[in-house]
């Protein structure tokens, strides 16, 4: 995957008399669009549909229907994000249309819990934490491998979600889910994510046996108020991040991430994991290829003529 180096950004028409240009079809206005916003699109399209050739004609089709529609733009919204929303569209129905994929089940990358709710820990080398990864020189192509191999119904929930900056009534809006069920799939998706990132060769864990200690304390905290399983504080995680957990469940969440070493390393490489993907995307940006800028303009103009 190519990134641009060290170019610098091209100007965009955003003033009125810039916009009048784009309304009237002016392929110099266009030409500038193109170059100033092309990659970013690019980048946004590839991570939905998982295709260099696929995510070039998402971005064709959206700048068609940007130069359609561009009657309907209303400046109060940025140029980029109004074009940003017609990509994510495009690519999502061109990913409905590719139809289902062999994927790797997800429940093989999530958190493991035994019997008594207490997280099982594997065994092995203690894995490569998102920190350390990110001062390493192959820590885009980790990441940008690891969002690859999430399933599609997840992966595109994470991109939107976290690496687009929709919010989470946009992205039920978009994908036609509640937003309970965003969430859901959300915190799965970081959650696998995580542990791609961090054993990108990794198999189901390695149960070791539940010392004796955390088997008592896992009965006995079954009827103490003021505790919590670490199956618990995982399903807590999510409104926790967003502030949104009520006070009782958070106290109950910060006491149980003094008290477990391993809930609370979870908790760090969860966050650090959020922190390194969400750099990396926002760093992203394809090159485009040299013959992109006249070819997509050329689709804009067919579309002109076509609209005379």
């Amino acid at each position: 995957m190519s990134r641009e180096a060290g170019s610098s950004t091209p100007s965009t028409p955003e003033g009125p008399a810039d916009l009048e240009r784009l309304r009237q079809g002016d392929e110099a206005a266009w030409d500038e669009v193109v170059r100033a916003h092309g990659g970013k699109l690019l980048a946004v399209a590839r991570r939905i549909v998982r295709d260099e050739h696929a995510a070039e004609d998402c971005v064709q089709n959206a700048l068609v229907q940007a130069f359609l529609k561009i009657g309907d733009f209303q400046e109060r919204a940025a140029l980029a994000t109004w074009l940003h929303r017609i990509v994510v569209n495009a690519a999502l129905m061109m990913l409905r249309a590719q139809g289902r994929r062999a994927e790797q089940p997800l429940d093989d990358l999530l958190p493991a819990f035994d019997e008594y709710g207490h997280r099982v820990v594997e065994s092995g080398p203690a894995p490569t934490s998102p920190e350390e990864l990110a001062e390493r020189a192959e820590a885009r192509e980790i990441v940008e491998r690891a969002i690859d191999a999430l399933p599609d119904a997840f992966r595109v929930v994470l991109v939107l979600r976290d690496f687009e900056d929709l919010s989470t009534q946009e992205v039920a809006d978009l994908l036609q889910l509640t937003p309970n069920a965003v969430k859901i799939r959300l915190h799965r998706a970081r959650a696998a994510l995580k542990t791609l990132i961090e054993r990108p060769h990794r198999r189901a864990p390695e149960r070791v046996p539940t010392p004796l200690v955390r088997r008592i304390t896992g009965i006995v905290g079954r009827y103490m108020p003021l505790t919590i399983t670490c199956q618990e504080f995982d399903g807590f995680i999510m409104d926790y991040l967003e502030g949104s957990l009520p006070e009782r469940p958070r106290r109950l969440f910060e006491i149980h991430v003094l008290r477990c070493r391993e809930c609370r390393t979870y908790l760090k490489r969860y966050k650090q994991t959020l922190a390194l993907g969400h750099r990396i995307c926002r760093e992203d940006a394809e090159a485009l290829p040299a013959d992109a800028p006249p070819r997509l303009v050329a689709a804009i103009a067919k579309a002109r003529a076509g609209r005379a």
